[in-house]
């Protein structure tokens, strides 16, 4: 799959309005012409817009793509994609929660038999593997995989889907996670300037899907994000610099430091088992939903080797 098509395949549900302006219909020839003269404007704008929006999402796609590989042949940009775009729906599109998990155990087993039928079965310690296995999910499928929706998902399963979460969340702001040998092309865009750094954190939070947000870890996440922001940007401390060590910015350099995948292994998601190995790692915990209240610095650690 081309990155133009998948970008045009995400944006297309954005534009379907544009269809329904084409139906319009007049009495009058005067009016048939304005009518045509808007629908000519509009259907302009909304394509302008349309190519401008998938662009930006191929830009996207080919920045963070070296750190989500893949097998030839298959593709990670619905992954790629919610790194810059959390709330994008692609796979997950007009689905109820119940059938996002239904399609997205779908996927995953279509995948698993592409990579059996190429001679090489799926190698949960590769990258390049579980980038291919998820590749095609869009966040809120990942969601319903790591939180074990219906119960339709193995313990590796929800480990590699929090894993991917945990990727898109920390790259969005600053922090690397991914293939060991890329670390080193990777560049935080933020630096030192903890300010923008969280409230690009804010605005990843507030754009995942409303299943996501209606978990426990997601809630005091983004109070305790909210408080500090709103503490590092008062009045009192509105005329500090961002990249100097005031004590309201060295509280928020420290929450954002938390969102690194390095700082925690606890599970936020909640997913419903009591343990899940890592890709190609260790196990890690996996706290229930109904119980999880617990306060949790981090996404987990859950990391593939480098293959």
């Amino acid at each position: 799959m081309s990155t133009v098509t998948t970008s045009l395949n995400i944006l297309t549900s954005s534009y379907t309005a544009v269809g329904a302006l084409n139906k319009e219909a007049t009495t009058t020839d005067d009016q048939t012409t304005n009518s045509d003269s808007i629908l000519t404007n509009n259907s302009a704008t909304s394509t302008v817009r349309l190519s401008n929006a998938a662009s930006k999402i191929s830009q996207n796609i080919s920045s963070y793509a070296p750190y989500f590989p893949t097998r030839p042949g298959m593709s990670a940009d619905a992954l790629i994609n919610g790194v810059s775009n959390p709330g994008s729906v692609s796979s997950s599109q007009g689905k109820s929660f119940a059938d996002v998990a239904t399609d997205a155990r779908k996927s995953l087993d279509a995948n698993y038999g592409l990579m059996k039928d190429s001679g090489t079965p799926y190698n949960s310690s590769s990258f390049a593997d579980n980038n291919s296995l998820f590749g095609n999910l869009d966040r809120r499928s990942l969601y319903a995989i790591a939180s074990n929706q219906g119960g339709l998902f193995t313990k590796q399963e929800q480990a590699s889907a929090t894993y991917l979460m945990n990727q898109q969340q920390s790259l969005a702001t600053g922090f690397y996670t991914g293939p060991p040998d890329q670390q080193k092309n990777f560049v935080d865009p933020f630096g030192t300037d903890v300010v923008s750094r969280a409230k690009a954190g804010l605005s990843f939070l507030e754009n995942v899907s409303t299943e996501e947000k209606a978990s426990p870890y997601w809630l005091k996440q983004h109070q305790q994000l909210t408080s500090a922001l709103q503490l590092a940007t008062s009045p009192q401390n509105a005329s500090a610099d961002p990249k100097t060590s005031s004590q309201p910015h060295m509280n928020l350099a420290q929450l954002m430091a938390q969102w690194s995948a390095s700082s925690s292994e606890s599970d936020p998601f909640g997913a419903k088992a009591s343990s899940a190995v890592a890709p190609g790692g260790t196990a890690s915990s996996v706290t229930n939903p109904a119980t999880h209240t617990g306060d949790t610095s981090g996404p987990p650690v859950v990391k593939p080797d480098a293959s």
